[in-house]
């Protein structure tokens, strides 16, 4: 749709509808416009992107949280997706991050994961513990984002992430339990190398043996990376994932010897070598 025919149909939703069908509405255009812009990869052009952004935002000014929380929260959630997204376009601000965290902050006060009255059945707290997962994922990839600038830690991350996975099932990974690994996972090859919790450095052979462990990680979030929903909003590309390998060197092998670097770097070779272009050695992607 062009940008006037949107607006068009906005104020006709508004002047025509409840306040809750004002905001439902808005919402399902807001994810169709974030969907296309997905899909074409060409948001500057088309403004997909910037119609989904207005559309998730009079959607949650179009009613008051206690008429309908749950939708209330569902809206907050993806706008805070749709700031995710825009912040791919803007790597060098923190301003669409830091707006995709406050979203998802106020959807994680309806998405309590419990149900209110405690009467409810074992099927809707499943659905509310499932809907508190999801939020705290992709809270977390925000806050892993935001450690990317300096004056962040990664710390919130990574208790974000906790939270988000002790929600989740390891058995079965889905797309929460990804977003959450892939989050701890970021902002973890973001610290300091090798810093102790009680602030003392490790020895060797402890920042060797946080390397493997660091390694392992990494291999089973590759391993579990949703190839169906690779085009899903606010998901990271795999390259993204792939990328974390060179962060990951670069930030935690400068400590180590040769040889203590030996098993990791052959452990991360062999996890890179299906990916590796034609011509190009993944040795040089892990060295």
């Amino acid at each position: 749709l062009h940008f006037p025919l949107r607006r068009q149909r906005q104020m006709c939703i508004r002047d025509r509808a409840s306040p809750l069908d004002v905001a439902a509405a808005h919402r399902l255009l807001g994810n169709a416009l974030l969907r296309l812009d997905k899909l074409r990869k060409t948001s500057s052009q088309t403004g997909e992107l910037d119609g989904a952004e207005e559309a998730m935002r009079i959607a949650t000014g179009a009613f008051e949280r206690g008429l309908h929380p749950e939708l209330w929260a569902s809206i907050h959630h993806d706008q805070g997706v749709v700031m995710l997204v825009k912040s791919e376009g803007e790597p060098r601000s923190m301003e669409p991050l830091e707006a995709a965290v406050r979203c998802f902050l106020q959807a994680l006060e309806v998405r309590t994961g419990s149900i209110p009255d405690g009467t409810g059945k074992a099927d809707t707290l499943a659905l509310r513990l499932s809907q508190r997962a999801e939020t705290l994922a992709y809270l977390a990839v925000a806050q892993a984002y935001l450690s990317d600038f300096q004056s962040v830690s990664g710390e919130s991350a990574i208790a974000t992430a906790d939270l988000a996975l002790g929600l989740s099932q390891p058995q079965d990974p889905g797309l929460t339990w990804f977003m959450a690994q892939y989050a701890k996972l970021r902002a973890l090859v973001k610290q300091p190398s090798f810093a102790l919790k009680n602030g003392k450095a490790a020895t060797p052979e402890q920042a060797s043996a946080r390397f493997l462990e660091l390694i392992t990680t990494f291999e089973r979030t590759l391993q579990n990376y949703p190839t169906p929903l690779a085009d899903h909003p606010g998901v990271p590309s795999l390259a993204d994932v792939i990328g974390i390998a060179s962060l990951m060197c670069e930030n935690r092998t400068h400590s180590l010897t040769k040889e203590q670097l030996r098993e990791p770097s052959e452990r991360l070779v062999r996890l890179l070598k299906p990916f590796a272009k034609d011509g190009e050695s993944p040795a040089s992607s892990a060295a």
